[in-house]
């Protein structure tokens, strides 16, 4: 407990009066939709944000469609200037040459994004009104679109 009072702590103060991560810890699960170039359908997801040592959150689940499954896995490390990067979790490389996320807290989320040659990415976390968590992603590359978006529940 004392180490997520000390990442309240890293975050500004115009962050910490409305979003914080620990407001997100806890395992959650839930639907939305993805879109893969021209593809696009159902997508159920399962998220578990537990704290990792004294300042770090980490990130890790799976989101599945009926195309296959992606897992996710990354910690959100809070940085001096106010910032929070992402640190990847991923036994295999992902495919991107991005190498990690960096984002400053906003009043009512979370958005961390990234760039390497021909590509971005920018992934989005937020609580809303009811309680449940909203998780997206966007990465284009090349020209090519991909993004998800999904409303997790508390499990």
């Amino acid at each position: 407990m004392r180490a997520l009072a000390l990442l309240l702590l890293l975050l500004p103060a115009t962050a910490r009066a409305e979003f914080a991560l620990p407001q997100l810890l806890g395992d959650w699960s839930g639907s939305g939709n993805y879109a893969r170039g021209e593809a696009s359908g159902m997508l159920r997801c399962r998220l578990a944000i537990t704290p990792e040592g004294q300042f770090r959150v980490e990130v890790s689940g799976r989101c599945a469609s009926a195309e296959g499954a992606t897992a996710v896995a990354f910690v959100l490390i809070p940085q001096a200037d106010g910032t929070i990067m992402t640190e990847s979790r991923l036994d295999t490389p992902p495919d991107t040459r991005i190498e990690a996320l960096r984002g400053l807290p906003e009043a009512d989320r979370l958005v961390l994004d990234g760039s390497a040659a021909g590509e971005t990415v920018e992934l989005s976390l937020w609580l809303l009104e009811n309680g449940n968590l909203g998780f997206a992603s966007r990465h284009l590359r090349y020209g090519r679109e991909d993004r998800m978006q999904v409303e997790l529940s508390p499990r």
